[in-house]
């Protein structure tokens, strides 16, 4: 996978080591001093949008595993059940230990809780665990949606058992957030194959995965970014069986971590 912060940090310390030999430069010590600053200053700005976050919501009713699903993408235990107790009216943001989360004024009325890890892999995703939809009622649904705004993607969770709940497509429809930054995920599908031969669990699966998109285009979602994965498999398991389409989300999700980079990038001049 490309990592084009990394790879314009590794350019710009061998430039910078270079400039810093004692060997013959065909240009003069006011050049090379020139060039010299220009590459600490990129540099500087480099690590400071290093700082910037892909911030990413999973949104999902009771018990659809979101908390596995964060797991299994940090590729680590990030997530529990017991961080939810006593805070289930709460928004859970995992952040890595060495990075530093300011919130945003606006979020002063929202109650969080921050959750810190040292897995590397998501050291610049922000995971956001957002309050079951099923339970959230008054104040509480209006500082998620709230909330909802300052995501970069949101995740939307559901299971075989659940992905049919209206309540589910009414959180939908009053989410003010643009469909293009939507993600669906069908979870739990190992579900479908216990107890069954492989042939009627595809079919099963498959004919779970249209039913769900049907109901999402139902309610405007055209061509929804649908992945169908066991996430307690990706945690526990490997390889993964051939019909769990985790390996797919994960690469999307970090594409979505990649091209946040590559705007910084080129909005601050710095490729």
């Amino acid at each position: 996978m490309n990592r084009p912060l990394q790879h314009l940090k590794r350019d710009l310390t061998r430039i910078l080591d270079f400039l810093d030999q004692t060997v013959p430069f065909s240009f003069g010590d006011e050049e090379r001093g020139r060039l010299l600053g220009e590459a600490q200053e990129i540099l500087h700005k480099l690590d400071h949008l290093e700082e910037n976050f892909l911030t990413m919501g999973l949104l999902g009713g009771t018990g659809v595993g979101k908390s596995t699903l964060m797991n299994a993408l940090a590729g680590s235990e990030i997530a529990s059940a017991s961080h939810r107790r006593p805070h289930t009216d709460h928004i859970l943001i995992y952040r890595h230990k060495d990075a530093v989360l300011t919130p945003a004024p606006e979020l002063d009325g929202v109650p969080w809780r921050v959750i810190t890890h040292d897995v590397d892999s998501i050291r610049r995703v922000l995971l956001c665990d957002l309050p079951d939809f099923d339970s959230l009622a008054g104040d509480h649904r209006g500082h998620v949606l709230r909330f909802l705004e300052h995501l970069d993607v949101l995740i939307w969770v559901t299971s075989p058992e659940k992905y049919g709940d209206s309540r589910f497509y009414e959180f939908l429809r009053v989410v003010p957030k643009a469909q293009q930054n939507f993600l669906f995920v069908l979870n739990k599908v190992d579900l479908l194959f216990m107890g069954k031969d492989m042939e009627r669990a595809c079919r099963d699966m498959s004919l779970a995965a249209d039913r769900f998109r049907e109901h999402l285009e139902e309610q405007g979602v055209s061509e929804p970014a649908l992945y169908v994965p066991s996430a307690r498999e990706a945690t526990e398991s490997y390889p993964l069986s051939p019909w769990n389409q985790f390996p797919f989300f994960g690469r999307h999700v970090f594409q979505q971590r990649d091209i946040k980079e590559i705007r910084g990038i080129k909005s601050a001049n710095l490729d």
